[in-house]
């Protein structure tokens, strides 16, 4: 254990780290807060510890402390699962290029609040919101695969323009 737990018997300290550990999850997955709290439950359940121990692995983790530690690489696995859910794809979608960059460029300025405030309970509904709404918009189950097919979305314009232009010139 590398950082400075809370004493022992105070809840207050106890919520503010795992409040957060949340926002930090939330931001590098990226992800809402329900699965932020899995993410950290199930660091928790593997290896044997307690929530306030698995939102000291995700500060380790951003910090760079001891990266061999068993609660670390438990929440590298969580968060590694959390970016992948099970399940038939969706129907692809192809929302307009303005409108996909705007909410790119939303998300990602949420997770870099979410990383400077992370307890911040506004800055996590910001983000929580961002992320379901560019779910929404490219047709994805996780705010990563949604990220990515993001980037393939404007990728493929990108070429389509390229293209035209080439037969156009």
């Amino acid at each position: 254990m590398t950082g400075t737990p809370p004493p022992q018997g105070d809840p207050a300290a106890a919520r503010v780290d795992i409040a957060r550990a949340i926002g930090t999850v939330m931001a590098l997955v990226p992800c809402g807060t329900k699965t932020a709290r899995h993410v950290l439950a199930r660091t928790a359940r593997t290896t044997g510890g307690d929530t306030c121990r698995a939102a000291e692995a995700v500060l380790d983790l951003i910090h760079g402390r001891d990266p061999e530690d068993p609660a670390q690489q438990a929440l590298r696995t969580a968060i590694s699962a959390a970016r992948t859910l099970p399940g038939p794809p969706l129907p692809r979608l192809r929302p307009d290029g303005g409108v996909l960059r705007a909410h790119l460029a939303r998300l990602r300025t949420l997770r870099r609040h979410a990383l400077t405030a992370p307890a911040d309970p506004a800055v996590q509904a910001r983000l929580d919101d961002a992320a379901h709404s560019l779910c929404a918009l490219v047709g994805s189950r996780t705010p990563h695969a949604a990220l990515q097919n993001a980037g393939r979305i404007l990728a493929e314009r990108s070429e389509e323009a390229r293209a035209r232009d080439t037969a156009g010139a």
